[in-house]
């Protein structure tokens, strides 16, 4: 049967999932050919992670996000600019499996994040899973 998740249903939930259920890996594959900086994409939400060089040819990799519809939401994973103080900048990646292990980290943080259990019934609450 089900674990019962105790009486805190709220509680972040996402250690116990993982437990339970894996997330399939994202697919990646090639990118339109006059993408120029980005090299790599996988398909999710409706959109698209991708892996992008922005000082081609041989940069260091990065990891940009794209919500559907093209390009109308999108944000680049990101950290502090050694270069500038206080300002951000694309995060750099040492390789292409690191921003790939990113965009995976990323992906399955927000499906689990999605995911609520299921009232567990009780006799106490007439079957009903209701508190």
């Amino acid at each position: 049967g089900r674990a019962d998740p105790g009486p805190d249903r709220g509680a972040d939930m996402s250690d116990a999932l993982r437990k339970l259920v894996t997330v399939k890996p994202l697919e990646w594959g090639p990118v339109e050919a006059w993408k120029k900086c980005s090299k790599e994409r996988a398909e999710a939400f409706g959109g698209e992670y991708q892996v992008v060089i922005l000082d081609p040819p041989d940069g260091p990799p990065s990891l940009y996000f794209e919500l559907g519809l093209g390009a109308l939401q999108f944000r680049f994973e990101l950290e502090e600019d050694p270069d500038w103080p206080g300002s951000r900048r694309p995060k750099q990646f040492a390789s292409i499996a690191d921003v790939k292990a990113a965009a995976q980290a990323d992906y399955e943080a927000r499906i689990f994040a999605a995911i609520t259990p299921t009232p567990h019934p009780t006799p106490a609450d007439g079957g009903t899973g209701e508190k």
